[in-house]
């Protein structure tokens, strides 16, 4: 799928998830705002589970220092279901 796509990603979507480019999951849209799409789950306000760039789908992860503008990642998402 090409990137634009994600950008039609909004709540309540599937999604699916490649890790490493070999294991597959797929996923739950919980929120979106103008840049990331948040999969998971959303619990009494608090989020849970992960977090894209809607332009590239490429994984946006502080705690591993993945993302857009570390310039690395290990997951991507691949089409919306």
């Amino acid at each position: 799928m090409d990137n634009i796509g994600f950008m039609a990603v909004k709540k309540g979507d599937r999604v699916r998830r490649v890790l490493a480019e070999s294991t597959s999951m797929d996923l739950d849209v919980v929120r979106v705002d103008e840049r990331l799409i948040y999969c998971g789950a959303e619990v009494n306000g608090a989020f849970a589970g992960w977090t894209f760039d809607r332009a590239t789908g490429v994984e946006e992860d502080e705690d591993l220092g993945w993302g857009i503008l570390k310039g690395t990642s290990g997951s991507r998402l691949t089409e919306i279901l």
